[in-house]
């Protein structure tokens, strides 16, 4: 840290050390915060460290901080601040000292005279310090105009005194007619040191005063005794509007000095209107009574504009306008940057003219200012090419922001939820020192109001912008602007697959149900969709369960999942209204959960509950299921006087249970090297959980579990592609693929002067895809056309390949084909039915239908897997793929490919 910086900092240190021995008072309510405003500070207040929420009230602001007394704030945040009322601010007057404290604007209308955020003027033994004022996004609408002739300031709005480490970010400030507005002060005539102004916003109107990123007036109390602006920022801001002074660290200057002080990544704009002085630095130094002195600073670069100004302003790199008397030296190692403004050093001098005036002072591109070691060779007092871009800088101190919570453009009220880093809330940080780490890690939110009810969760943090991914180190940046991308859990978790649900049933029952009940499901559907488009960041808790009741609790005939149970002769029983009934089926709407039980006959042991897809779903003999689709659950059983060999694989599921009574008993159901357990796989190795070596034969004395290991099957398949031009075939390929391998081809956008119309699957006709790029997932074996017939108009649609059966598994693989109509997908799976007879078509109400849903799915090729298990040899099974889709205008629509089927030999 800067030697003076700490140095001042070390006062208020002291002082808040005393303040117990002192008998301070400490405030720590709302209530107790607002007993204080219009009254005289005469004894220290100390404000305890946390969040007051000052959104519902007017601040009245304390009348006096009394010489010698003081308000420590460290840690305290003063979030909505917003006031209407004379002489605007936290305190009207201060003489004593205000420390420490968080502002956090909501508005600021000022009808009064003088105007700063913390304090409207100042006094001559006033201190501000440590102090962080920023603007609450959307909510913020600055300063406000004031009355004529009158002083605006971020910090106070006349400065006598000293205000020091203070930083104001994300604020507009804006005045009438004679008005002098800075970033910090208004009009200082006493010192402004280690002061920062961040994306900022100080805007003149017709018949402004001044206007400066430090300072509107920088202005000595008397001749011989100066003002001061030191070591202070004015970074990725502006300072533009109509002013007669412009300047990137003051407007106007007179018995001032401006030292180290750097303006970067700024605009310095004037509007048409009256002549204006526009400078990096100052707009005017004024040198008629007294002196004033600007040395090792600099302006450069651009936010958006850099500087502008029209022909008839004096425009100057460093000042715009300057008055001088005499030869004394003004300016020393001044600089600016030529690459973002194109006037000279200073646009007029009024006064007396000699170079002695000015010393070390040029423009220089940004190539020269940013190279290593510029800084070193042409400024003073420890500045570095250390900043954005290589600039120069010099404070280790790194001004901490906190600008939004957002998801894509919808945004929340900064009220609503605090950022914590490592517990303590990131606002409150203001300014910290260059080794300070941050880890995305320990990032938190805290909800600031107890009563909502928003389950909001941190997706990620960005800083300055991009998402924040490791450890960063403040000093490696110019400034932390940190925002927090968050999600909704409820919407994410309740209400989306609430929706997602209802239209799945929506879509599957327009043929069965009543028209006034699809229409109230229609509406309860649209009402929740359009709840999630426009405030899917603000949905809570109580909100969304309506939303979801008024889906789920329409009258209608839900379309019913049969669920069959087995228990290889024991009993199976369901609960219904809480007692246990004897059934060996129950039906009920997708997601519903039924508790069921099973008794095994006599002389049966219950080792697991199965699906029909052999997964196992709960090794209780009661458990709680939840219908998914129709389906067969199976309670497996095996003598209790007997032992039992469990065949399953590394992912958990059983193949097969054998009841034994010899070792030699042992029968996989895929030898190693062989297939038909897992599509594309073969079986590596058995293992099994027998301690020691499992004999080959012997009376078994325990149960055992064999467990199978795959290796990736050598399955190809041969591809063909032509081009299909007049009923003759051109440019043929074949290639020979492994299952599951990419295959890509590109076709002409034209051929022989016919426009490319798609690639069809050449066997069944059927579209394959509109680009004339196809990427493909191979799973059996395709020929491929590329048709010129001319360009037309895609529809979304959806293929179904030749199913492959293989070990007791029937594999259907479909391919989505998004047409110009396609906005977003619903749902996308295969309709399965097990047949004698080849159906015509398979519907959702389709008696026995199961909706099978993908296994697996490739966004490269848009292919999905859907597997249908433990089929017996013999059986026949059928297939349909089908996308449901909202099209471009908003409608759910369904689209479904041929029926396939084939039987397991």
């Amino acid at each position: 840290m800067n030697k003076l910086a700490g140095l001042l900092w070390l006062p208020v240190v002291l002082s808040l050390l005393l303040l117990s021995a002192a008998g301070a008072r400490t405030v720590s309510t709302v209530d107790e915060l607002l007993a204080l405003g219009d009254t005289v500070i005469d004894e220290d207040i100390v404000i305890t460290p946390g969040t007051y929420d000052l959104s519902e009230v007017t601040w009245v602001p304390i009348a006096e901080v009394a010489q010698g007394c003081g308000i420590y704030g460290e840690g305290a945040a003063l979030t909505g601040f917003h006031f209407a009322y004379t002489d605007p601010g936290f305190v009207a007057e201060n003489n004593g000292t205000v420390s420490g404290i968080t502002f956090r604007m909501e508005m600021f209308i000022n009808t009064g005279s003088d105007a700063g955020v913390v304090a409207a003027a100042n006094g001559s033994n006033g201190t501000i310090d440590g102090c962080l004022v920023y603007g609450e996004g959307e909510w913020t609408v600055g300063l406000g105009e004031s009355r004529k002739g009158k002083y605006l300031g971020g910090i106070a709005g006349v400065n006598d005194g000293a205000v020091t480490n203070c930083t104001v970010y994300g604020l507009t400030l804006s005045g009438g007619s004679e008005t002098a507005i800075g970033g910090i002060a208004g009009k200082s005539t006493g010192t402004v040191f280690n002061c920062a102004v961040h994306n900022s916003s100080i805007t003149g109107t017709a018949g402004t005063a001044a206007i400066g990123g430090i300072a509107g007036l920088l202005q000595g109390p008397e001749v011989g005794v100066n003002s001061f602006a030191e070591q202070c920022s004015v970074l990725f801001s502006t300072v533009s509007g109509q002013a007669a002074s412009m300047g990137g660290v003051a407007g106007i200057v007179k018995n001032g000095f401006i030292g180290t002080a750097r303006v970067n990544f700024t605009d310095i704009c004037h509007a048409s209107g009256e002549k204006c002085a526009v400078g990096g630095l100052a707009g005017t130094v004024d040198g008629s009574q007294g002196s004033n002195r600007l040395e090792n600073s600099y302006f450069a670069d651009k936010s958006e504009a850099g500087m502008t100004y029209a022909d008839t302003d004096a425009a100057g790199g460093v000042v715009g306008s300057y008055f001088e008397l005499n030869n004394a030296q003004v300016f020393y190692k001044c600089y600016y940057c030529t690459d973002f403004c194109d006037a000279e050093l200073y646009g007029e001098n009024t006064g007396q003219s000699t170079p002695h005036h000015w010393y070390s002072c040029s423009g220089e591109t940004k190539s020269a200012m940013t190279a290593d070691g510029w800084a070193e060779s042409n400024m003073e007092g420890g500045w570095t090419n250390a900043g954005p871009d290589n600039y120069p800088v010099i404070s280790d101190l790194i001004p901490v922001s906190v600008s939004r919570f957002h998801r894509g453009d919808e945004y929340l009220p900064q009220s609503f939820f605090r950022l914590l880093y490592n517990g303590e809330d990131v606002a409150n940080m203001g300014l910290v020192d260059g080794d300070t780490e941050f880890d995305p890690a320990l990032f938190t939110l805290k909800k600031a109001v107890d009563y909502l009810e928003l389950d909001i969760e941190i997706d990620c943090v960005t800083l300055n912008g991009v998402r924040l991914t490791d450890k960063v180190r403040a000093g490696d940046y110019e400034q932390l602007n940190f925002s927090a991308v968050v999600d909704n859990a409820f919407c994410r978790d309740r209400l989306i697959p609430c929706v997602n649900e209802a239209g799945e049933i929506y879509e599957s029952s327009r043929g069965t149900y009543s028209p006034d009940s699809l229409a109230e499901l229609r509406a309860a559907i649209d009402d929740a969709e359009q709840a999630l488009d426009e405030y899917y960041l603000t949905i809570d808790w109580y909100w969304g369960e309506d939303l979801c009741a008024a889906m789920e609790n329409v009258e209608q005939q839900y379309f019913k999942y049969q669920v069959d149970m087995e228990a290889g002769g024991g009993k199976t029983f369901v609960k219904y209204n809480g007692s246990w009934v004897n059934v060996n089926a129950f039906k009920g709407i997708l997601g519903k959960t039924w508790e069921v039980r099973v008794e095994p006959k006599d002389g049966e042991q219950f080792l697991c509950w199965q699906d029909s897809a052999g997964n196992v779903l709960s090794e209780d003999p009661e458990f709680a299921y939840t219908i998914n689709r129709t389906t067969v659950i199976t309670a497996v059983t095996a003598p209790a006087e007997n032992y039992t060999f469990t065949y399953k694989d590394v992912y958990g599921k059983i193949y097969k249970t054998d009841t034994v009574t010899d070792y030699s008993q042992v029968s996989y159901p895929a030898e190693p090297g062989q297939g038909g357990l897992r599509t594309g796989y073969v079986v590596s190795k058995w293992t099994n959980d027998f301690p020691g070596s499992l004999p080959s034969q012997g009376p078994v004395q325990r149960d055992v579990t064999f467990t199978a290991s795959f290796t990736k099957a050598e399955q190809t398949y041969t591809v063909k592609t032509y081009f299909l031009y007049g009923g003759e075939k051109y440019c043929s390929e074949t290639v020979t693929l492994k299952s599951a391998q990419v295959y890509t081809r590109s076709a002409a956008e034209t051929f022989e002067g016919e426009d490319f119309t798609c690639w069809r699957d050449a066997d069944t006709q059927e579209t394959v895809s509109y680009d004339p790029t196809i990427t493909i997932s191979v799973y059996s074996g395709l020929t491929l056309e590329a048709v010129y017939e001319g360009a037309a108009d895609s529809v979304t649609a959806v293929n179904l390949w030749e199913p492959i059966a293989e070990g007791g598994k029937i594999a259907f693989t479909g391919q989505t084909v998004t047409g110009d109509d396609f906005a977003s997908e619903v749902m996308h799976g295969v309709l399965l039915l097990q047949s004698d007879t080849a159906p015509a078509e398979i519907l959702f109400d389709t008696p026995g239908v199961i909706v099978g849903k993908s296994s697996g799915y490739s966004a490269l090729t848009n292919t999905f897997i859907i597997n249908k298990k433990n089929v017996a040899a013999g059986d026949a099974w059928y297939g349909r793929a089908f996308v449901i889709y909202n099209d471009i205008a908003g409608q759910r629509k369904t689209v479904f490919s041929d029926v396939k089927g084939i039987r397991m030999p």
